[in-house]
């Protein structure tokens, strides 16, 4: 029997001495089916034995010299022992006892040394299938090189499109990356600059705050004249509002006066108890609407009196001056509310000072 190579394992046989006819064929069938799975499992049992024993001498045998060794120490060519060696590495788990139990992976038990040698080509977890799928054991080694080949082709295919397949993927994400990674450094830039412009504008801001304004003589009499021609023009208005105020009170007096004799003649045809009623309410509205014009005249007469005149402004001014309190306590917790309020109080120092010349 040669198995891989030059080695040669030679076995006796002793001839049966059996007188035909006294068995029969069925048996005799039985027997040899039975000693050929035998002798095919014993041949596996010892190559893995065999290989076993050379994966260990080769930890023992100097470096470089293990060719050597092989060929003068026992007879074993390089290749041989290599082949055995990785037949037991790769069926170690799949070693049968003689006499055990067959079924277990009969397909690779079938198999010669060369075939099985051949099979280590495919993944482990795939081999037996392989072998049941392609009929391994009935095709020649040439055949199942073949097939081998052709799958080790049509995986390597499988995985060469798998792997354009990743570098495509890999090169869109990193093109996605790298523009984002873009928008960002635009974003940034774009929130420096605003930065730089923020920080320049309260550089300045913080300089013309420093910065004392002192007026001159003429600008004092220029405002102070600007400030009496705008109190003046003001009061002028409010004179003249009032006047027209007035004139439309008048019309509208004139008119609730016609609308309550209209009302009157109305009502006495309807009900004396409503006629009542109704000339009560429109009497107080006529009364108060003197009252407003009466008090108005009272103004418009005495309007010509300085002391009537500084009277309205100074009032006036008051109510301005509430307004600018209001104003200032909603924005106390504005970050400008210190240099709008010393503002202020500069310009009441200003006023006061103007004031004490008079």
């Amino acid at each position: 029997m040669s198995i891989l190579g030059d080695e040669i394992i030679d076995a006796d046989y002793t001839e049966s001495k059996i007188v035909a006819g006294q068995r029969s064929i069925e048996v005799i069938e039985t027997e040899i089916i039975t000693i050929t799975r035998q002798a095919q499992v014993t041949a596996m049992h010892f190559i893995c034995e065999l290989g076993c024993r050379l994966t260990e001498a080769k930890e023992l045998v100097e470096h470089g010299q293990w060719g050597q060794w092989l060929e003068e120490r026992v007879n074993y060519s390089q290749s041989t022992a290599e082949n055995y060696m990785k037949i037991f590495k790769e069926y170690k788990g799949k070693q049968y006892s003689l006499f055990g139990d067959l079924s277990e992976s009969q397909t690779l038990l079938n198999l010669d040394a060369t075939k099985l040698l051949l099979l280590t080509k495919i993944p482990a977890d795939e081999r037996e299938q392989f072998a049941d799928d392609n009929d391994a054991e009935n095709i020649s080694v040439r055949e199942l090189k073949q097939r081998i080949k052709a799958l080790e082709h049509i995986k390597g295919k499988l995985e060469k499109e798998a792997e354009d397949k990743q570098k495509l993927q890999d090169n869109a994400d990193n093109t996605a990356i790298r523009a984002l990674e873009d928008e960002m450094e635009d974003a940034i830039d774009k929130a420096n600059k605003k930065q730089k412009e923020i920080d320049s504008l309260k550089a300045q801001i913080e300089e013309l705050s420093s910065q004392a304004i002192v007026p001159s003589d003429n600008e004092l009499e220029k405002l102070k004249a600007e400030a009496e021609a705008e109190i003046k023009a003001d009061y002028e208005g409010k004179l003249t509002k009032a006047e027209k105020e007035k004139k439309e009170l008048e019309v509208k007096l004139k008119a609730l006066e016609e609308d309550i004799d209209n009302q009157i003649e109305e009502a006495a045809i309807i009900a004396n108890k409503n006629i009542e009623v109704a000339v009560n309410k429109l009497k107080v509205d006529k009364d108060a609407a003197t009252d407003k014009i009466i008090e108005l005249e009272k103004k418009l007469k005495g309007s010509n009196s300085d002391i009537a005149k500084l009277n309205i402004y100074f009032s006036e001014f008051q109510i301005d001056f509430e307004k600018v309190q209001e104003s200032m306590k909603a924005i106390k917790d504005n970050e400008n509310f210190e240099k709008i309020k010393a503002g202020i109080i500069g310009q009441m120092s200003s006023m006061l000072e103007m004031l004490s010349e008079v």
